[in-house]
């Protein structure tokens, strides 16, 4: 659970686990190049105690944010400075936003209180 929100992940079966077995399945988007990708998603992977499915694409209107997250059906988003994560963003049901960088300046921090998103940042 995220901020008092339940999450109901999807779930699916896998070729490594008995097909009884049911592994989580979250789905992650990353909208910048931050230049560290292939880190970026290894770090995923390994903290995850689940299946991640990343869809990476550069995304800095916040219009085609919000598109791309909801065509993704993200439930996280990982972010560089140069995405503005607007109010419309944080209404697809994300439930985590980690931004690269420092501060929250072109986060709306309010819309992420409303909504229950947990939203955390990584200087680098």
């Amino acid at each position: 659970m995220v901020s008092g929100r339940s999450h109901t992940p999807r779930t699916t079966t896998t070729g490594r686990l008995p097909d009884h077995l049911l592994v989580f399945v979250y789905r992650v988007f990353v909208s910048d190049d931050m230049g560290m990708l292939s880190g970026v998603e290894s770090a995923l992977r390994e903290a995850a105690d689940a299946t991640l499915e990343i869809t990476s694409e550069p995304v800095e209107d916040p219009d085609r944010l919000v598109t791309e997250l909801r065509e993704a059906d993200a439930d996280a988003l990982v972010a560089g400075g140069l995405t503005p994560v607007t109010a419309e963003a944080f209404e697809t049901g994300l439930e985590l936003v980690a931004r690269g960088g420092v501060g929250y300046d072109n986060v709306a921090l309010e819309a992420a209180r409303e909504t229950g998103t947990v939203v955390t940042n990584a200087p680098y």
